[in-house]
């Protein structure tokens, strides 16, 4: 399945923000290394996101990110496995979905639509980096940026 770059872009960036935007809004200082997938963040205060990429906080996130790297990349780089965080984009995304479908701005052959791309984006995003090497791609103006 093709996707315009267009797209693609606004599809991983909504996907990245909804998964940086729970530690956006937790509580809680995240003082101790997020390495150890299995620790429950919940439990401590902690933003599954970071934990899940083994990741200390949303900057090392978004410098990773900008410098090229993928989430996978950035997992892999802390020992973590990145399948909990596509499962995690992936059932937020869906929920916004139902939201919106709830809320009536968007009908349900849109929510069927939408649902269905939903996992194989994440899935591409999560190993796809955008840097800066994208831009020389011609990414920015594809996506008419």
């Amino acid at each position: 399945m093709k996707f315009s770059t267009q797209r693609w872009a606004a599809a991983c960036t909504i996907a990245l923000m909804l998964a940086m935007g729970n530690g956006m809004t937790a509580n809680g200082a995240q003082a101790s290394t997020l390495t150890n997938v299995n620790k429950s963040p919940a439990a401590a205060g902690e933003d599954p996101f970071l934990v899940s990429l083994g990741a200390q906080d949303e900057d090392e996130v978004r410098d990773a990110l900008k410098d090229g790297a993928s989430l996978a990349d950035i997992a892999a780089s802390a020992g973590s496995d990145v399948r909990p965080v596509i499962e995690m984009q992936i059932r937020q995304l869906t929920e916004q979905l139902e939201q919106r479908l709830v809320n009536g701005s968007i009908t349900w052959d849109q929510f069927v639509a939408y649902k269905a791309e939903v996992p194989s984006l994440i899935e591409a995003s999560a190993y796809e980096a955008y840097g800066p090497d994208s831009e020389k791609e011609g990414l920015s103006e594809e996506a008419g940026l």
